[in-house]
């Protein structure tokens, strides 16, 4: 299956959810909290990239969850109405159960239709190995698997922004193997750049190169988080200038023009570029203030990643992931955070979901396109 037909499904399926979410978003959220719908999953803080942006393979290495705990956690009836999983790490692929515990999820998450999978495609052969086995899972279970590999740069690029020697030639290697993949399972195969200093005034021949290799890449601004990435110490060091400025509007306001039915993620760059170049706050909702949480390899339960106070609490120690979401208390949280919080954030996760929220003014935005 060529690559843009892929795409075209996937849009064409998240059309349809944008119309069946748009009465829960606007209406019943306003009169009691929804389900989750999306998770996202850290299942490793382990890193094998020094990433130049990332403190995450500093971190200290804990004991994570087994299959048998994440089995019971799972056992939750909240899962139930979960329809998009992403894992992420740290590394995925470090996990050595990791095809085991996709199968889990799959079995467990009743409603799952969309699985995706992020990796720094440092390690090409056990890549390979564990995708397969995942794609004959997902193609068997007709679960859309996705497939995002980290490319920030070309060549030496990469190399330095990844803090690994070679690290792009081990990527390309990956790429290669999983088209090749693809074309027997037809899952979806992209790749993720961090939009950084380190990275902004090659971003066009990263395009290029994305272009040439016929894949689908996408962008994430640079963003400091106490959490997860745990960055901040890193913030001085690695901002964006004075200097990055001129080429750094350029390049939203690039990716903001590329406007289509099915370019869900222009609405959001356009929103990006409202932030960076007029000060104006964030419009774009996250779905992770809406219908989402985090579960992580600790069993932690955070409403988001970006912020300390967003952990709320622990389903393996502590109560059940069910009396974590709806608790009176978290919920406060999660407005608070809303409210406070988002309107300055530019994280890009799920947003493609979150447009559901706005369809009138997404639909708007569309016929004003140039």
């Amino acid at each position: 299956m060529k690559r843009s037909n892929i795409i075209k499904k996937i849009y064409s399926k998240q059309l349809i959810q944008l119309l069946k979410g748009f009465f829960d978003y606007n209406i019943m959220a306003h009169f009691r909290p929804l389900p989750p719908r999306h998770i996202l999953m850290p299942i490793t803080y382990r890193c094998n990239a020094r990433c130049v942006m990332c403190n995450i393979w500093k971190m200290p290495i804990k004991a994570e969850l087994t299959i048998g705990q994440i089995d019971q956690i799972l056992a939750d009836d909240i899962f139930r109405s979960v329809e998009t999983l992403t894992i992420t790490g740290g590394e995925p692929i470090l996990r050595d159960d990791l095809v085991e515990l996709v199968a889990l999820f799959i079995g467990k998450l009743t409603r799952l239709n969309q699985l995706t999978i992020t990796t720094n495609g440092l390690l090409p052969d056990k890549t390979i190995q564990f995708i397969q086995k995942i794609a004959q899972t997902c193609l068997k279970n007709n679960i859309h698997l996705s497939v995002s590999v980290s490319v920030d740069g070309v060549g030496e690029v990469h190399d330095r922004i990844r803090g690994i020697p070679g690290a792009f030639e081990k990527i390309e290697k990956a790429i290669s193997q999983l088209k090749e993949l693809q074309k027997e399972y037809g899952f979806y195969l992209g790749g993720g750049c961090v939009v950084q200093p380190s990275s902004l005034h090659n971003l066009s021949d990263l395009e290029q190169w994305h272009k040439k290799n016929d894949f689908d890449g996408s962008f994430q601004l640079l963003g400091f988080h106490e959490t997860y990435v745990a960055n901040l110490e890193k913030k001085d060091e690695i901002s964006f200038t004075e200097k990055d400025k001129k080429a750094l509007l350029t390049f939203i306001e690039k990716r903001a023009k590329d406007r289509s039915l099915f370019n869900f993620q222009s609405y959001y760059w356009h929103d990006m570029l409202q932030m960076y170049k007029h000060g104006k706050p964030r419009k774009t909702v996250c779905p992770m203030m809406m219908d989402a949480f985090v579960l992580d390899a600790y069993g932690d339960v955070y409403w988001c990643l970006s912020e300390p106070e967003a952990k709320i609490g622990n389903c393996l120690s502590g109560p059940s992931c069910s009396d974590i979401y709806y608790s009176p208390d978290n919920l406060k949280v999660r407005k608070y955070i809303r409210e406070n919080k988002c309107p300055n954030c530019n994280s890009g996760c799920l947003t493609r979901f979150g447009i559901r929220s706005e369809i009138f003014g997404y639909l708007w935005y569309l016929l004003l396109r140039q």
